[in-house]
């Protein structure tokens, strides 16, 4: 826990081996971002916690240059798993940031518009975006159109 106070205060830059693992992880998230107009997240590529070797931690900046929370890639999961928990802080993250009232969830379920945003799942090994009233698959995560 100090390790991570300590960091906090005076960030660590990753490197370049973290960074290629961050990039690779957050990748499959940017085009359902990108596709559905949502916010692009800036990542600034420093620890702000020390998991040891169970993640790669980096910090996510917000529009117009601020930091934001924490985002984390947990190295010791299914590729779908570790998909699944970055669509999790992606998404909350795309909550925090959205500051347009008339805008809709992101990303919003095409089953029932303006009502409730899509839930990321694992299903078969891999990370989807689900209906959290039926259940039903919308696309997996990366094909979201």
């Amino acid at each position: 826990m100090e390790r991570s106070r300590v960091l906090g205060r005076t960030p660590r830059p990753l490197t370049d081996e973290e960074k290629a693992v961050l990039r690779e992880a957050v990748g499959p998230l940017l085009p359902d971002m990108d596709a559905t107009g949502q916010t692009l997240p800036g990542i600034r590529e420093e620890a702000h916690h020390d998991r040891g070797e169970d993640a790669v931690c980096a910090w996510i900046r917000e529009p117009g240059g601020r930091d934001g929370p924490g985002i984390e890639v947990w190295l010791y999961c299914s590729p779908a798993d570790q998909l699944y928990y970055l669509a999790e802080q992606l998404q909350s993250w795309a909550g925090d940031v959205q500051v347009d009232p008339g805008r809709r969830p992101w990303p919003d379920c095409p089953d029932h518009p303006g009502s409730h945003m899509l839930m990321p799942d694992t299903r078969d090994q891999i990370a989807v975006w689900c209906c959290p009233q039926s259940g039903r698959v919308i696309a997996a995560i990366g094909r979201l159109a």
